[in-house]
Formats: C-alpha cells, sequence, structure tokens
C-alpha cells in the first residue's frame, strides 16, 4: 500500500484537503479530509483503477500500488510490477 496527499501548487486554493491510497490489484483510492461532529474522518470521492489492457473483459492489474504522485490535473501511479500509468482526473 501507498499514500501521498495533495498539497497544491504555488498557492494554490483548494476546497479541500485531498489524500491517496494505493492498494492491491491496481487500485487508488482518493479521500477528503472533514470533521464530522468534533472528529475527523476520510470521505470516499473518486476510485482509480489500473486496466490490465491485455485482457479482453478489462479487468484491473493484478499488482499492487507502489507509489503516487498526485499533480494539479494528473495523477501517475506505479505499480510493483513496474508499470506506470497517468490518470487525468
Amino acid at each position: 500500500m501507498s499514500c501521498a496527499f495533495y498539497d497544491g501548487v504555488d498557492n494554490e486554493w483548494q476546497e479541500r484537503e485531498l489524500l491517496f491510497t494505493g492498494h492491491r490489484r491496481g487500485v487508488v483510492n482518493i479521500w477528503s479530509k472533514i470533521i464530522n461532529g468534533g472528529r475527523f474522518e476520510l470521505e470516499l470521492i473518486r476510485q482509480l483503477h489500473h486496466i490490465d489492457n491485455s485482457r479482453d473483459n478489462g479487468a484491473n492489474i493484478p499488482a499492487g500500488i507502489s507509489c503516487i504522485l498526485a499533480l494539479p490535473q494528473i495523477v501517475y501511479t506505479g505499480d510493483e510490477a513496474g508499470r506506470v500509468v497517468s490518470i487525468l482526473w
């Protein structure tokens, strides 16, 4: 598993704080930090997938996500097999 915070670029205004977490089978979750009843919680706002293009069914890759780089318009993710994927978000 891997994780990364999106900190923004220079003086970029952010509506919410984002946390990216990488998981097995090519899944990346994007979370927003919220305060609910005085408690810190994470709200899942989007899920990204590494798709295995060699399969006809479009299933996820079997490898886990080992690194994440979140930029303003794109997210780069790397898996345990050495593949890098860019995803617009």
